[in-house]
């Protein structure tokens, strides 16, 4: 199990509202160049300014997958943040899966979490600092 992912981005704050608004993770950890979002499992995802070797890596990304029971309006949301979707949606029986890029170029997944299946969600407005946090965001106008 990973506990631990670290992300690099030129811009913190503005990819900071993709995770928190769009993908509904929490906020433990927020500096100018440094943030920390977490799942009801445990698992961090650490977002942190590149160095700029990592501007100039042309490899392959990793690609990070976000399960909802809500798929649309969270496609929806990601989609207002500035994603791009790689093709329509798939569906199947297990449910639908959208394959997405981020501003920053990140490649991630959304799959659609059927009713009959068992997955934690996370919520930010489950942290103290939520409302902080959202306040914060919606300051840098993204």
């Amino acid at each position: 199990m990973f506990v631990r992912i670290l992300l690099f981005t030129p811009n913190v704050m503005k990819s900071l509202g993709l995770y928190t608004e769009a993908l509904g993770l929490r906020c433990v950890n927020l500096s100018e160049n440094y943030a920390e979002v977490q799942d009801t499992n445990g698992t961090t995802i650490i977002i942190s300014k590149a160095p700029s070797l990592a501007y100039t890596y042309t490899g392959f990304n990793p690609i990070l997958m976000f399960q909802s029971k809500n798929f649309e309006e969270v496609l929806d949301r990601v989609q207002k943040y500035g994603c791009q979707t790689e093709g329509p949606s798939v569906e199947s029986d297990a449910g639908k899966v959208s394959y997405l890029k981020s501003p920053e170029g990140l490649s991630f997944a959304l799959k659609e979490v059927k009713e009959t299946e068992n997955h934690s969600s996370t919520q930010e407005e489950d942290h103290p600092a939520a409302e902080e946090i959202k306040k914060f965001i919606r300051k840098l106008k993204l």
